[in-house]
């Protein structure tokens, strides 16, 4: 497993804009068709063991 980052860059949400918002992922399975799983709550982190 590794950790992979998307950096959406200027975000905006309820309330004002996340200036250099970046979203952490894993994948699993078949890279050709693999499954993405991530933290929906803010501030989580993936465990990288």
């Amino acid at each position: 497993m590794s950790i992979q980052y998307y950096h959406h860059g200027r975000f905006r949400v309820a309330g004002g804009v996340i200036p250099e918002a970046v979203t952490a992922y894993c994948t699993y399975g078949d890279p050709k068709n693999p499954c993405i799983v991530f933290p929906t709550c803010y501030g989580g982190k993936l465990d990288s063991e």
